[in-house]
Formats: structure tokens, sequence, C-alpha cells
């Protein structure tokens, strides 16, 4: 059974955590009734937007982290059912992490 590690949850919507054989990834929940539309995933440092598209209510969508862009941090924007756009730090620093090398 693999162990799954939570590093950060923010207001229930998502989780951010690694498990022992995987890579990071980010666990976005939609506890609402409506769908969140228009959900991406956007790196600050390259300015690179990854679209997931419409997560349905109560469900869930696991993102795998892209370690392509190195040293930046993830964003999560979604449009809601008022139309609102909300953009939300998911992971303040991400980074490359070569645990063979590590002193």
């Amino acid at each position: 059974m693999k162990k799954i590690i939570p590093v950060l949850a923010l207001s229930g919507l998502l989780l951010v955590g690694c498990g022992k054989d995987e890579k990071g990834f980010i666990i976005i929940k939609n506890e609402t009734d409506s769908p969140l539309t228009n959900v991406t995933i956007h790196y600050a440092s390259p300015k690179v937007d990854e679209v997931v598209g419409t997560i349905n209510p109560k469900s869930s969508y696991k993102y795998p982290i892209n370690y392509t862009y190195n040293e930046t941090a993830i964003n999560l924007i979604y449009i809601d059912k008022n139309q609102k756009i909300t953009t939300k730090t998911v992971v303040g620093y991400s980074a490359k992490y070569d645990k063979e090398n590590v002193e």
C-alpha cells in the first residue's frame, strides 16, 4: 500500500502531496453543488498554463505536477457558478528533487 504524504491542504478545495514512489500531485476537489469551469494550472516562472477543463460538483481531479518548469510557483485558476474568476497559489515553490544525490 502506498503511503501518501500530504504537503498542503487549502480550504478543503485542494491537496498537494507526493507518494513514496511517485512524483508530486495536486488534488483539486470540487465540494460545491456547481461545476468549476476553465480550471487551469498556471506555472508562474515560465508563464505557462495547462488547462484541466471542468470539474463537476462533488468530484475531484488528480493533476500530476509538471517538473519541466523548474523553480516556479503553481497557481490554480477557475471560474465559479457566479462567473467569478478565482486564483489561488497552491505551491509556493516547486523544484526538481534528486533523492539519489542529496547529501
